[in-house]
């Protein structure tokens, strides 16, 4: 489906362009500038003029006209307020005090950017006097540079309105005589090559000026115009090479290499010119007709295979985004997929696939920007290693046609978002947003997401469920998302919700999906509560195999059942589980479904739960949880080794408890009492055979037994005489009697019915 609507957004936004037809105007509207782009015949000559807020491009040669019928449907008028065309003519009226510069891509489009004063653009600015495409020859007296010196010059238009050839330096220059043809044809060459850099370092601020310090010998190059200022700033740069006299700050500053030359980054080798350069592999002409053309040549004599056609064939169909096509021609042969492992990357992230020797790319990180942004898509996930360099990736995919940017644009911006950068991730997006064609499922899925990460719950869910309406390749992505959005906020899930979870499920079952949709259908029935059907559901759906996936849904399964079930649906389902899942569990896990086996009666697999935690490893509740269980087990010995060096009122209780129940009661009423639980002191004292000597008269319920054993043992307390003695002994046998009574009516005595 995906491929669909890159089709569809292909043909809307590719025009079709013939000898014979106007020249056709393209527009796009960036954050700080506006751009019109139009084609450029061979062998035209063409100048640009500006007269206050006029510009004027002129095609010498060229009659057909220019077709602007789409310009103001992609940009505002904040900068270009109409537009006028003649025959050879194109005349732009500006809304602003902006300047206007202009550059050839790839020598056959010509660029007019128009932008804010102070705002840095590319190429060549325009003044008020023609540009043309006539070269300028500079002639510079020979002098060496400096040593380990940076030359930077002013961020200011270095195409200047009118060259005068001459320099008349103060030094003196050696006479070498005429140049041949072939020296001159180098010269030419090294000077435009020259002035192309330099206006490039210039525009994009990687030579800056430092007032204060002219070069004495610097002439001066524009009539009526005051001496350009050029500092030599002496910095001792840390390394020596090729780029030791320029400053570096970003990808954007690294110049541009020709001739497959690729720098060389610690060690690291950037990808051959060209090498990602997805927009020199297609045209505006129609999908079909390119496919058709770059097919012909694909087998030659005796079937063998044109290996030059096969990989032009694989870069057509990467150009329009089929990366599975791309992949079977390249696997045609061996060695040719292995020789384009770039193209294969490409293919992989097209198709959504994690890339296949993505390691290729992990360390292109000060690489041209169009390598940088397939660099930064073929990070594995979970994100890891440097940032990727962000605006270099934006710089890239806004060069991209609309129909790639539809896949390449939800992509960037779910890895930024992963690497925490959301404001790099919402301009990744932007760059749909600002187009005519609406937002494809893809893009609405990764906007939700963004919203979802930026705390906009309601509008992600909102648009989640926007994504699962449209019944596209995008609706089980987005329902998985939707799940996990409302179990993170604690909502309860839909029947309807949890229903359409289970169709994608069943019918997705057996593809890289299947696991999350099992695992997305399988939490929202437990979110419901629905133990049996959750279970079910699992085994129905093969999620008792042995991968990671299963293993870590059957845990989440084992979790919720000992958290939230009740004791008969716990009961039901725990003791059916595969033991060696159990023992996978984590630490946190085991002690819980220890606690909850003591707690239902099941001593026995409570201790065997609990001795799949390494002693080594158990914290100090396990370890009181061990000691309890060793106590329902009868195991008083156990319980007190395993509260050695354990000290508070809890542990004590148990260490008295296990004393106890070995019969140490005088030790056990004497820790009954640090804890202060005078009732089970008092019980421990009554089991002493020193129970008189134990228990007090104060004590509750035993205390008048106590009193009542002491009766005689003071002789001067006798009464003398029959009567006295017969009165005492009459009354001594009423109080035992009413002694006897309390303690078998005494409520801490009695023993609890069962229910």
């Amino acid at each position: 489906m995906v491929r669909v609507f890159s089709i569809l957004g292909l043909l809307w936004g590719v025009p079709m362009v013939t000898l014979a037809d106007p020249l056709f105007v393209q527009s796009g509207e960036h954050d700080k500038f506006t751009r019109l782009v139009t084609p450029l015949p061979d062998g035209t000559q063409w100048r640009v003029n500006k007269s206050g807020n006029q510009v004027t491009v002129t095609m010498e040669g060229h009659a057909d006209g220019f077709n602007t019928g789409d310009v103001f449907d992609r940009i505002p008028r904040a900068r270009i307020e109409a537009l006028k065309q003649d025959a050879d003519q194109l005349t732009l009226s500006l809304a602003c005090d902006c300047n206007v510069a202009t550059f050839l891509d790839r020598g056959s489009f010509l660029v007019l950017d128009v932008a804010e004063k102070g705002v840095p653009l590319e190429g060549t600015f325009v003044q008020v006097e023609e540009i043309t495409t006539e070269p300028q020859v500079v002639e510079v007296a020979p002098k060496s540079a400096p040593a380990r010196s940076e030359l930077r010059l002013p961020p200011l238009p270095v195409t200047l309105p009118k060259v005068v050839n001459t320099l008349n330096f103060s030094q003196p220059s050696l006479d070498r005589g005429t140049l041949r043809e072939r020296e001159q044809f180098l010269l030419s060459e090294m000077q435009d090559r020259l002035a192309k850099e330099l206006g490039t370092a210039a525009t994009r601020g990687v030579l800056t000026p430092k007032p204060g310090r002219v070069l004495p010998h610097l002439p001066q190059l524009i009539e009526n115009e005051e001496p350009v200022e050029i500092a030599i700033v002496e910095e001792v740069l840390p390394e020596t090479g090729p780029l030791s006299n320029v400053r570096i700050s970003s990808s954007l500053d690294r110049p541009a290499y020709e001739n497959n030359a690729a720098p060389e980054i610690a060690g690291f080798s950037c990808p051959a010119k060209g090498t990602f350069d997805v927009m020199e592999w297609g045209t505006k002409e129609p999908f079909a007709l390119q496919i058709a053309n770059a097919r012909e040549g694909l087998y030659g004599e005796l079937d063998r295979l044109n290996t030059q056609a096969a990989v032009q064939l694989a870069q057509r169909y990467l150009y329009f985004g089929f990366g599975a096509e791309a992949k079977q021609i390249l696997e045609l042969d061996p060695t040719m997929a292995k020789e384009h492992a770039p193209l294969l990357i490409m293919a992989d992230i097209l198709d959504g696939l994690p890339p296949r020797d993505a390691s290729l790319l992990t360390r292109a990180i000060d690489c041209p920007p169009e390598v940088v942004l397939w660099a930064t898509l073929a990070k594995p996930n979970p994100v890891s290693g440097a940032k990727p360099d962000a605006d270099a990736a934006l710089l890239a995919l806004s060069n991209l046609p609309l129909h790639l940017r539809e896949i390449i644009a939800p992509a960037l911006s779910a890895k930024l978002l992963a690497y925490g950068d959301s404001q790099s991730a919402a301009q990744a997006l932007r760059s749909l947003e600002r187009t005519p064609v609406p937002l494809q499922p893809l893009a609405k899925l990764a906007q939700a997401e963004l919203n979802l990460h930026n705390g906009d719950s309601n509008s992600g869910r909102a648009q989640l469920e926007e994504v699962v309406a449209s019944n596209t390749e995008q609706s089980p992505a987005a329902l998985i998302a939707l799940v996990d959005a409302q179990i993170a906020v604690n909502q309860p899930i839909e029947m309807g919700v949890t229903n359409l979870v289970a169709a994608y499920a069943q019918e997705l079952r057996d593809t890289e999906q299947g696991p999350e949709l099992r695992r997305a259908h399988i939490l929202g029935l437990l979110k419901a509560g629905q133990f049996d059907e959750a279970f079910a559901a699992n085994a129905d759906l093969g999620g008792n195999d042995n991968s990671d996936s299963a293993r870590k849904l059957r845990a989440q399964l084992v979790r919720d059942l000992t958290a939230t079930a009740n004791d008969i649906v716990f009961l039901d389902h725990i003791f059916t589980q595969r033991e060696t899942d159990i023992k996978d569990l984590p630490a946190e896990d085991l002690s819980a479904l220890a606690e909850r086996f003591l707690a239902t009666g099941f001593p026995e697999r409570a201790e065997q739960t609990l001795g799949y935690l390494p002693i080594e490893k158990r914290a100090l509740d396990d370890k009181l949880l061990s000691a309890r269980i060793a106590l329902e087990l009868g195991k008083p010995m156990k319980a007190q080794a395993d509260l050695l060096g354990i000290d508070g009122d809890v542990a004590n209780t148990l260490r008295a408890d296990a004393k106890r129940m070995s019969g140490a009661h005088d030790e056990a009423h004497d820790l009954y009492m640090q804890s202060d639980q005078l009732g089970r002191a008092a019980e421990a004292a009554w089991l002493s055979d020193n129970w008189q000597g134990l228990t007090t008269t104060e004590m509750p319920v035993f205390g008048a037994a106590s009193s009542l054993a002491r009766y005689g043992e003071n002789p001067t307390a006798v009464p003398t005489g029959m009567l006295a003695r017969t009165a005492a002994a009459l009354s001594e046998s009423e109080t035992a009697r009413q002694i006897l009574a309390d303690l078998l009516d005494a409520a801490e005595l009695q023993v609890q019915p069962e229910n």
